[in-house]
């Protein structure tokens, strides 16, 4: 049986959690508990978030940072239409978001794909901070309590762990330049 992951609390943690609360308090947000998405926006629900400057543009990707899953994480959202928007998941910080598959080498897809499943999470306690590369694009979600990230979801992005991304940064980056090109 598989144990789920404890907070720093030891509580059992709900992905979404932050988020689902936050859109209760804001009245804001279908959520639909057997189906997916979990959680849509209309536009104008989704400018609440926007006007409150939780919203950050991820759909050029880079290294997240900002709360880890114990803290309640990076919220991950994408249109769906025009008028809706839903919510897709969430991330933590010191994991990299790719830049949209370009559609032409399947191959950089499937190497973040092996980085990323090879290096898993050991101990969600333990911190992954290191010295970030000058030539690294950042997407800096630090101080916010509940931050959205939009994301470009008709254009494949990767999420690679914090784990892995920490061991293979510079081979994540190299990787991205290629997959954006």
């Amino acid at each position: 049986m598989k144990k789920e992951p404890l907070t720093s609390n030891n509580q059992p943690m709900e992905y979404g959690a932050k988020c689902f609360e936050l859109c209760r308090e804001l009245k804001i947000g279908k959520r639909n508990y057997y189906s997916e998405p979990p959680l849509e926006f209309t536009m104008e629900e989704f400018h609440i978030l926007i006007d409150k400057d939780l919203v950050f543009d991820g759909t050029k990707g880079g290294l997240i940072l900002g709360n880890s899953h114990l803290n309640g994480g990076i919220h991950l959202v994408n249109f769906t239409n025009n008028q809706t928007i839903k919510y897709f998941g969430e991330v933590e910080g010191w994991e990299y978001l790719t830049s949209p598959y370009n559609g032409f080498n399947i191959e950089n897809f499937e190497k973040f794909k092996y980085i990323n499943e090879g290096t898993r999470n050991t101990n969600r306690h333990i911190k992954t901070e290191f010295r970030i590369p000058e030539n690294c694009k950042v997407l800096d979600l630090r101080n916010i309590k509940v931050p959205f990230l939009l994301i470009d979801n008709d254009e494949q992005q990767a999420i690679i762990n914090r784990f892995a991304t920490k061991k293979h940064i510079n081979k994540l980056i190299e990787i991205d330049k290629i997959n954006y090109s």
